[in-house]
């Protein structure tokens, strides 16, 4: 991976703009450009560490890029339809729909990507053991195979994608040399 788009994914993960002051900005434009004439390494020296999402908000940095990650996940499963990750994206929060409209809106598990058109349609064939689609469709969104469907409550299915996503996560942020933390401090980072 070039080193700017990992110190574009890094800085994005761990919302290393949140807060930030215009000094610190400069220096981090400075830093930025020796990452590109490769005097530097791709990661802030100051960069925090990474926190799971647990608060789905559409216009957060980190919940675009869960969903980022989960269009780059329907484009690689190529279900029957064209890719469709990328045209999802652009939709914006429209596109970030609820598998389960009745639980709660904020709830990353509770989040699929879906065009708002096919929103009701998606949502039934995930929910039919008979449809042809289904297995399919429900592995590129992150929900348990029919076979690993040990119950059939709704809380029960988001618990286990939940746990899959956070594992997706894990895997991405390593892939950046990022760090996860799992109990994050509640003090400023850029204060």
């Amino acid at each position: 991976m070039p080193e700017f788009e990992k110190w574009l994914w890094a800085t994005s993960y761990a919302e290393y703009f949140t807060g930030m002051t215009g000094e610190q900005f400069g220096q981090l434009r400075l830093h930025l450009y020796d990452v590109v004439s490769g005097e530097a390494g791709p990661l802030p020296d100051d960069l925090p560490r990474c926190v799971p999402l647990e608060v789905f908000d559409p216009s957060s940095v980190r919940s675009l890029l869960l969903m980022h990650m989960l269009a780059r996940r329907l484009h690689a499963q190529g279900d029957e339809r064209p890719p469709e990750g990328a045209r999802l994206m652009a939709l914006g929060a429209a596109a970030f729909g609820r598998l389960y409209p009745e639980l709660p809106v904020n709830d990353p598990a509770n989040r699929i990507l879906v065009d708002p058109v096919h929103g009701v349609e998606v949502r039934r064939i995930l929910r039919d053991r008979t449809h042809p689609r289904s297995p399919s469709l429900r592995h590129a969104h992150v929900l348990p195979p029919w076979e690993e469907r040990s119950s059939t409550t709704p809380q029960t299915e988001l618990d286990w994608r939940r746990q899959r996503l956070a594992e997706m996560e894990k895997t991405e942020f390593q892939r950046l040399g990022l760090v996860l933390d799992t109990d994050p401090p509640r003090s400023s980072r850029h204060g």
